[in-house]
């Protein structure tokens, strides 16, 4: 989540080193323009592409608002950059808004991952609305086990990290 340099220098070799795949969401916000130090380069999200992740959508300047302007614009500057387009968004701040359903499908997407800090149920839950549990540097052990737990009858459960470390 937000485009953290360390997604591609510590995230991506690990994930890759253990046979993981992994969604990185792009978000192009102020820091992400001046602050390279801290977050992913055009170049590098290109390679995570080519090393077979996924690149999701978490919009140009990381707002939302009542359309899904936001998603396409960022689509136009993955496309411009020789990066396919995504089909999963993530929703900045975990402000889903369920009446852009209709046009995120229209435009080819098929997920959205919100909050919630509960595991996906797909029999019941809207795939634009995929919860999350967010993983935070300062979380026990034990937290995390009783997280990944919850991944069973059918449920699926989804972790979001903000960097490894997340500089800002």
């Amino acid at each position: 989540d937000d485009s953290c340099a360390s997604h591609a220098t510590v995230v991506a070799p690990i994930l890759k080193s253990l046979g993981f795949n992994g969604t990185f969401y792009i978000c192009d916000f102020a820091s992400f323009k001046t602050r390279k130090d801290w977050y992913l380069t055009w170049r590098q999200i290109k390679a995570l592409a080519r090393d077979g992740f996924e690149i999701g959508n978490h919009t140009v300047g990381h707002g939302g608002g009542s359309g899904i302007k936001a998603f396409l614009n960022l689509d136009d500057q993955l496309m411009a950059n020789n990066i396919p387009r995504s089909t999963t968004v993530c929703w900045p701040r975990y402000q889903v808004n369920t009446k852009t359903y209709p046009d995120l499908a229209a435009n080819g997407y098929i997920f959205g991952r919100g909050g919630h800090s509960r595991p996906y149920r797909p029999t019941v839950d809207s795939p634009f609305d995929v919860p999350s549990f967010g993983v935070q540097s300062n979380i026990s052990v034990e937290k995390f086990i009783s997280y990944v737990q919850q991944a069973a009858g059918g449920r699926v459960v989804v972790l979001t990290f903000h960097g490894v470390p997340d500089m800002e």
